[in-house]
Formats: C-alpha cells, structure tokens, sequence
C-alpha cells in the first residue's frame, strides 16, 4: 500500500490507518511453556476486546532496494504493535498542542485509508468468528488482505469504500496496482532492486 500510495501522490511517504491485535503472544503464558510448542502459543491472530487502530507513516526513500524495504517494515509493523494501545485520545492532544494539526489528520487517516491484515484465506479461520461486518460510509477506502495456501504463498484482498466519494472502478483501479507491486515485491528478482523502478512503473500504467 505504501508503494502504491507514494506513486500515486508523489510524496516520500505514505500514511494510513491498519488494525491489528496488539500483540505476539499471550502475556500470561510461561516463557518455559510456551517455548515447547511456539505456534501453538501464537496470539497475533486471536480477536479480543483489545484490537487497536494503528496509524503508519511510511517513508519510502525510492533507493531503497525491495528487501531492505520489507526488513524496515517487518521491524517498523513490530515497533507499531508494542505500542498499539498507547492511548489515542492523549496522542491526538499532544499532537494538537504543537499548533499544526497533526493530533486531528490522525483521526482523517483513520477515516480515509485502513488495512486490516487476517491471518489465512479470507473466511477460513481458525481461531476468529466473523459475525458480522460492517463499513461506515466516511470510512474511504477499506482493504482486507490475506494470507495462505500451501507455505502461505497465496495473497488475498477484499476491498470495501465508500460509495458515495469512491467509485468501482478506482477501487478495481487501487486493486490492479496493488496486485502489480504484491507481484513485483515477491519475485527474487527485484529483491536487490530500488523499490523506485516500481513506483515508476505504477506511475506510468495511470
């Protein structure tokens, strides 16, 4: 989304919302206990009263290769669930007293651009139930994705928007694009590669 964004916009970074658990593991399981049998023990797919909003501001410097890319992710997504239940009210104040706003274009990111990540193809989940699910319509554009398949090999995504501000057609648009840098990201080949011959190339198929 990040890639996609930032060749969209021209901008060196690129800012939406995602929602997650907050959490690795399960806080009250023995570090002894859980190291017999670790996945058994995997709590980042379990849904609770917990799940938080996170906000992500990802710089995309266009030298970077795609592997050092993903690395700053991986590392960044693990710094943002340690902190995913910070209190966002107080973060919004705090920001709001700098005197520019930034506290308020939080809450727009949130109704703007949101990913959620589910762990396994779309509908078949072990440990989450979906009951039911449900868009606000200021709610922009919504992306669902997904993983699984034989060695988690096989990426999924649902999108959900706004009808009255967001039509079909730029959501299949916004889907095309995210296939392309999914694609691009994934193959070998590009790993050594600066993420900004992608962004090129998103740039020149609108």
């Amino acid at each position: 989304m990040s890639l996609v964004d930032v060749s969209r916009t021209g901008h060196s970074h690129a800012l939406f919302n995602n929602f997650e658990a907050g959490r690795t593991r399960f806080p009250f399981i023995p570090a002894s206990l859980e190291a017999l049998n670790p996945e058994g023990y995997e709590a980042s797919d379990v849904n609770g009263p917990v799940m938080q909003g996170v906000c992500n501001l990802v710089e995309v410097s266009r030298s970077d290769s795609a592997i050092a890319l993903l690395r700053h992710m991986q590392a960044e997504q693990m710094e943002l669930t340690k902190h995913a239940h910070a209190p966002l009210r107080r973060i919004i104040e705090t920001l709001n007293a700098s005197g520019n706003g930034a506290g308020d274009m939080i809450v727009e990111t949130h109704r703007t651009q949101f990913l959620t990540w589910i762990p396994g193809f779309l509908g078949e989940y072990e440990r989450i139930k979906v009951a039911q699910i449900a868009i606000r319509c200021v709610a922009g554009l919504v992306v669902v994705a997904g993983l699984g398949g034989p060695a988690a090999t096989t990426y999924m995504l649902s999108m959900r928007w706004d009808v009255a501000n967001y039509s079909r057609a730029k959501t299949q648009e916004y889907v095309e694009d995210l296939e392309t840098a999914v694609r691009w990201l994934t193959a070998k080949e590009n790993w050594d590669l600066p993420v900004g011959v992608l962004v090129e190339q998103l740039r020149r198929a609108e």
